[in-house]
């Protein structure tokens, strides 16, 4: 994430998700998430949503409940939009 100058931010964290979400890359989507910590940025419910979202399209819906049950010990609130991923 840090090939290029500057610094990761929860939104290019985000829109990279996004991208491998769509392309069906659910696995490049969730290693991108457990990557934020170690390039100090918190993850947060959009980011918590895409995967969700990215293990749902994939039929990983055993993973995506993980996740999503993960959000509240990661003390992340849940959304209207986390409920429907």
């Amino acid at each position: 994430m840090q090939a290029h100058r500057g610094e990761a931010t929860v939104v290019t964290f985000g829109a990279c998700m996004k991208s491998c979400a769509k392309a069906s890359q659910w696995q490049r989507a969730l290693l991108l998430l457990w990557d934020m910590p170690s390039a100090r940025v918190q993850a947060n419910v959009v980011t918590l949503g895409v995967g969700i979202s990215a293990l749902e399209a994939a039929g990983q819906w055993q993973l995506a409940l993980q996740l999503f049950a993960g959000m509240t010990s990661a003390a992340v609130e849940a959304n209207t939009a986390s409920f429907n991923a």
